[in-house]
């Protein structure tokens, strides 16, 4: 599609919604867990089914005790309150604010 399809799109209302932000597409996705409760999200969560959500910290780790950079599961919810809150502290740490 070119820029001038693009732009006449826009301007005439057929363009369509944009996609739902990434973390919110996974939240979504059909990969999950039935019987595995949500281990990762808020403390006081054990909803059921569970994904696996990727990791998104990049802290330093030596090899001893629990990996904080594990791969953490939760439920759907959780998943996409944790990304939105990674994505807030990645923007400010990409923007020099942290």
């Amino acid at each position: 599609m070119t820029l001038e399809e693009l732009q006449a799109q826009l301007e005439n209302g057929t363009l369509g919604d944009p996609p739902p932000p990434i973390h919110r597409q996974f939240a979504k996705s059909p990969q999950e867990f039935p019987s595995i409760p949500c281990e990762d999200g808020r403390p006081d969560c054990r909803a059921t089914p569970s994904v696996l959500v990727d990791s998104r910290t990049m802290y330093d780790w030596n090899g001893e005790g629990e990996d904080p950079n594990r791969d953490k599961i939760m439920c759907r919810e959780c998943a996409a309150d944790y990304n939105e809150q990674m994505d807030s502290q990645w923007a400010d740490y990409n923007n020099g604010r942290m």
